[in-house]
């Protein structure tokens, strides 16, 4: 179907070896981390780093493991760990994206219910049952999430940015 398709092997050793070595480099330079996947990471700077700074902070971090590691990240910037989550897909490839707390409810707005990291197929089918599209449907319907308990509280303080998950 494709003659000049080239097929890649994967490098799990090396993958792993970067894994590890960005892992003792982010550690080196904040207090929290959380590593999520093998190419994922949270870092918690609350009270480490004032929030004037820490865009500067970003960059340089995105600069230096750039240099040292020759690894390009995005970088998603929020006080809510999984509105962080969703800020690094829209920094794709390469950015830096912030989403202040205040900026919360107009960043979820009009964003795709399938985009928020855990919504997945099946919860997609049963939050589109109810007609829920975006993430900003999702912060008008607390009580019909609330009725779900456990899952739908989560989902909806993780779209809200009221999870006040920590690391």
């Amino acid at each position: 179907l494709c003659p000049v398709l080239k097929m890649v092997a994967p490098n799990y050793p090396l993958y792993h070896k970067l894994s590890h070595e960005l892992s003792l480099y982010l550690n080196s330079k904040a207090p929290y981390v959380e590593q999520f996947s093998i190419d994922e990471f949270f870092i918690d700077v609350t009270g480490w780093i004032e929030d004037e700074d820490i865009m500067a902070f970003a960059k340089t971090l995105q600069d230096e493991i750039l240099e040292k590691l020759d690894l390009p990240i995005s970088i998603g910037i929020s006080s809510a760990k999984w509105i962080s989550k969703l800020a690094t897909e829209d920094a794709k490839p390469f950015g830096i994206r912030c989403v202040k707390k205040d900026q919360i409810d107009e960043y979820i707005d009009k964003k795709a219910i399938e985009e928020f990291p855990g919504i997945g197929k099946g919860y997609a089918k049963k939050l589109r049952a109810y007609g829920i599209r975006t993430l900003g449907q999702i912060k008008e319907k607390k009580e019909l999430l609330y009725s779900w308990k456990k899952p739908g509280i989560q989902l909806y303080n993780r779209v809200c940015g009221t999870d006040n998950e920590k690391l």
